[in-house]
Formats: structure tokens, C-alpha cells, sequence
């Protein structure tokens, strides 16, 4: 029920009645970590448990997600670790290490521990689909298309029905510029998973970019912002896919929808401006265009933001 703290006093009372209750001080550890977003509290609870049961391998993967939480990367690597070695076959521990360093953008480290995990799963000859969908969005990261296309390609094979797997391997081939390809995968991707607000976006922004089945692609991108309301770069593919279908105000409304989500996104700002200006309206492109550096100073279009800027304060003289 979201009662936070009237489970923190109930699992309290229950510890203070058997303090030898395992089971007790987990819950407490997982209310607070979970629920009351306490990591140093949730650390000391799990603790106790290894206290008492020092072998227990849910404790230390309960404390190293806590000391990460804290931002303690060697101590939530060395109770991954400890983990691990005390649950030799499962694949879990390896593969939170994994991503732990691949929040921390530690690439490197987590190819390696995320090899391990899947190398473990592997001896039980089982397919381990989360590891490989993490592997690969490193090596996406690493911008190594090939193997995260493959990493995604086998979490499809294990599961066919797996949407998150199936948005992946389109996004690798969309990367890759292959189009046909990537528009397969996210439409079963939305037949998995309806409300997959990514691959209808995805689909739009391809349809959009290559000037073809722009109704679709209209369809396609009000139903990904229907889904997601505040996803800004949902109304900037839909602005995308008005200006190819030769629709400026429509354009330039979902522009403005876009750069009114916060915190504005200069972007979104300079998009707005260009519209803006494409459409006589030099005022308001002036605005929007000052707004857009305001917002950021080296933003990818800064400079051509700059130069048009200048050029409309000229010629509104």
C-alpha cells in the first residue's frame, strides 16, 4: 500500500521480537532501499543479515545495490563478488555488477562482468535474455553495432515475444542505416507490446526521414506521444513528420510542445526557431532562436543558430 513507514515500524517490531528473523530484517533492508529511499539504512539492515548469516548470498546482492546506490562502486562490486561466489550458478550477480559499471559508464568492466554472468548461465545450457539484452546495450554504447545487433538477435531467438529485445535489434539496425530491416523489428515489437511508445516513434522518425508512407507515419507518431505525454523528443518527431508531409503549423505547434516540456531543450528551441522562420514568422523566430542559446552555448546547432539569429536581427531592423 505505499505505507513506508508503517512497514519500517512493523518489520522493526518484528527484529526486536525474534532478532535472530532473517527474513524480518530483509524486508526491513528491501522497505528502505525500495520504498523509503534510504541506501545507508538499507546497507546497515543488510548487514545485520550477513551478521547473522554470512553466507547468505540475497544479503550481500541487497548490500552491494545499497552501497551503489551511495555511489560506493568498489564496495557493490566486492559484495557482487562475494555474491557470486556463493551462488556459483546463477547468472544474477555478474550481470548487476554488469550493470553497475555500465551506469557508471565503465564499459570495459562491465563487458567483463556481463561475459561472466552469461558464461554462467551458459553451463546450464539455459539463455540467459536480460544478460544479453544489457551486453547489448554495451556494445551498443561502445558503439559496436554488429555484436549488440547479435547479443539482441539471440535474446529474440530465446524469446520471440520479448518487446524490449525486439525495440533493441531495430534500433541497432536503424543505427546501421538499414531500414527495412529495423522497421520489421518494431512492428513486432508493437505486436508484442502495444504500448511500446519507442517503436511507433522509431517507425515514424524512419517513414519521416525517407519522405515515405507519411500517413503512417502520422498515425504511428500520435499514437507514441498518446502513449508517452511527456516525452519531448516524441512531439519533435512528430513536428518531423508534419514538416515532411508539408504541414508547417502543425510542425511548429509539436515544436512548441517539444521546448515547453522541462527543462527546455535547446534542441527543441532551435528546431522551433528554424520553423518558425521557414514560416515569416521572424519575431517569434528571433525569440525562440535567443531562447535556444540561453538554454545552451555549444549545443550541436549553436553555430547555424548564431548565424540565423544574426541574420534575422539584420534584416527585422
Amino acid at each position: 500500500q505505499r505505507k513506508y513507514a508503517d512497514a519500517e515500524a512493523s518489520f522493526k517490531k518484528a527484529v526486536s521480537l525474534d532478532p535472530k528473523d532473517l527474513a524480518a530484517y530483509i524486508d526491513l533492508a528491501e522497505n528502505y532501499l525500495n520504498g523509503m529511499k534510504k541506501p545507508a539504512a538499507a546497507a546497515d539492515a543488510y548487514r545485520k543479515v550477513i551478521e547473522l548469516q554470512p553466507e547468505h548470498p540475497g544479503a550481500h546482492m541487497g548490500l552491494a545495490a545499497a552501497l551503489g546506490v551511495q555511489g560506493d562502486v568498489a564496495g557493490a562490486a566486492a559484495e557482487y563478488r562475494a555474491a557470486a561466489k556463493l551462488d556459483p550458478g546463477s547468472p544474477l550477480p555478474m550481470h548487476r555488477l554488469g550493470v553497475l559499471f555500465a551506469q557508471r559508464g565503465q564499459l570495459a568492466e562491465s563487458l567483463s562482468a556481463l561475459d561472466a554472468s552469461l558464461s554462467i548461465a551458459q553451463q546450464t545450457k539455459a539463455v540467459y535474455v536480460p544478460g544479453l539484452i544489457d551486453r547489448g546495450d554495451v556494445h551498443l554504447a561502445s558503439r559496436n553495432l554488429e555484436k549488440a545487433l547479435a547479443d539482441y538477435e539471440a535474446a529474440v531467438k530465446a524469446d520471440p515475444k520479448n518487446a524490449l529485445a525486439l525495440l533493441k535489434a531495430g534500433t541497432a539496425l536503424q543505427l546501421q542505416q538499414k531500414w527495412p530491416e529495423a522497421e520489421r523489428y518494431y512492428l513486432r515489437a508493437i505486436e508484442a507490446d502495444p504500448n511500446m511508445y519507442a517503436a511507433y516513434n522509431n517507425l515514424a522518425w524512419i517513414a519521416a526521414t525517407q519522405n515515405r508512407k507519411l500517413d503512417e507515419a502520422l498515425r504511428w507518431s500520435k499514437r507514441a506521444v498518446e502513449i508517452a505525454p511527456q516525452q519531448p523528443a516524441l512531439y519533435d518527431t512528430l513536428a518531423t513528420v508534419h514538416r515532411a508531409r508539408g504541414e508547417k503549423e502543425p510542425a511548429i505547434a509539436a515544436w512548441k510542445q517539444a521546448a515547453s516540456i522541462a527543462p527546455p531543450q535547446a534542441t527543441y528551441l532551435y528546431r522551433l526557431g528554424v520553423a518558425l522562420e521557414d514560416a515569416g514568422r521572424a519575431k517569434e523566430a528571433i525569440a525562440v532562436l535567443r531562447s535556444a542559446l540561453k538554454a545552451s552555448a555549444d549545443f550541436p546547432d549553436a553555430a547555424d543558430a548564431r548565424t540565423r539569429l544574426k541574420k534575422l536581427e539584420a534584416t527585422t531592423k
